[in-house]
């Protein structure tokens, strides 16, 4: 098991039993599907579509590229979005779906909304924003796709913002018509939402390192480490290696070693170091070959090349983008009738 003894947001008084590919597992209220197969030691929970290459949890959230599932009816399911209940049944999937010609037993349902501020993003600017509108006596509401609030600083939330968990916008359309999937636990819900003012707190996501074979189970986003760590109290490997180009690493190391995870060694692209090859076998990755030849024998790699903007609803709102050479990516640029960027 590589569950931590201790930490994480996890109820450790409610074990939870489910089944992966038909075999029984045990995880906790407050886990995630991936969450508990890596506590379980599962590092492989897919095949690449063409060539059945193995393929491992890479990230924490929606971005996820490679543990698809299915789970009853409902096909194509990211493990790290799937929240943990009794008796859950999900399998694996190599990249397709798998359509059943079981009848759908959830309730999809929709509603409709509306309010003068409407506010995407739960983390500190989305939550500072939605506290400054509600200030005014708006009618705020504040979405995040995440199923547990990311501080208790939502319990501080005045009573005129409506906070909605596991609620993903995925359309930002004229007049400010929002549309957003939230999950809910038989089912789900389309929300449609008029708002006078939408704030976009999206944040951005943690871009990946390209080298040979990069894919193999145990090389997972830096970032996600640290969440599997910090709110899972799961520790995804024993040996580890940082590979990055930037400082939001620097605290990783001594949360690895924290977590008894062996510091092997970090590779910083800044000091003309790098990773360029990965060795392995079925269950994934077992050593890495930096650019000067030597081999780091790890079973974990945890890399980082920035970040970019979470900018997908405001360029469907019409807004553009400039290329920021200092960051390396593309940010927004200008301004959109009633649609503010924080964060």
């Amino acid at each position: 098991m590589s569950r931590m003894p201790g930490g994480g947001r996890i109820d450790r008084s409610r074990p939870i039993r489910f089944t992966f590919n038909g075999l029984p597992y045990q995880g906790y209220a407050g886990d995630t599907l991936a969450s508990a197969l890596l506590a379980n030691d599962i590092r492989v929970v897919a095949r690449s579509v063409t060539y059945g290459r193995p393929r491992g949890v890479f990230s924490a959230g929606s971005e996820e590229p490679n543990a698809l599932v299915q789970v009853g009816s409902e096909t194509m399911l990211r493990a790290t979005q799937v929240e943990l209940i009794d008796e859950l049944e999900a399998t694996s999937l190599d990249g397709r779906g798998r359509l059943t010609s079981e009848p759908e037993t959830g309730r999809f349902d929709k509603i409709y909304a509306h309010c003068e501020v409407l506010v995407v993003g739960g983390g500190p600017a989305g939550r500072n924003a939605a506290q400054s509108a509600a200030q005014s006596g708006d009618r705020v509401i504040l979405l995040d796709e995440q199923p547990l609030p990311n501080s208790e600083d939502f319990e501080s939330l005045p009573s005129n913002v409506r906070v909605l968990l596991r609620t993903t916008a995925f359309g930002l359309y004229d007049h400010n018509l929002v549309l957003a999937a939230q999950r809910r636990a038989a089912g789900g819900r389309l929300w449609q939402i008029r708002a006078r003012q939408v704030v976009l707190a999206t944040g951005a996501h943690e871009r990946p390192l390209v080298f040979a074979n990069n894919d193999r189970p145990g090389i997972m986003l830096a970032g996600a480490v640290r969440t599997y760590l910090n709110r899972y109290g799961v520790a995804p490997g024993t040996r580890a290696v940082v590979f990055t180009n930037n400082d939001t690493t620097a605290p990783l190391a001594n949360e690895l070693r924290s977590a008894g995870i062996t510091v092997a060694a970090i590779i910083d692209i800044r000091q003309d170091q790098a990773v360029v090859d990965t060795d392995g076998d079925d269950d994934g990755l077992r050593a890495i070959t930096l650019n000067g030849g030597e081999r780091v024998e790890c079973d974990l790699l945890c890399v980082s090349g920035g970040f970019n903007p979470t900018a997908h609803l405001y360029s469907q709102a019409q807004g553009k983008l400039r290329y920021d050479e200092r960051l390396a990516c593309f940010r927004p640029d200008g301004r959109v009738p009633n649609v503010t960027v924080v964060g």
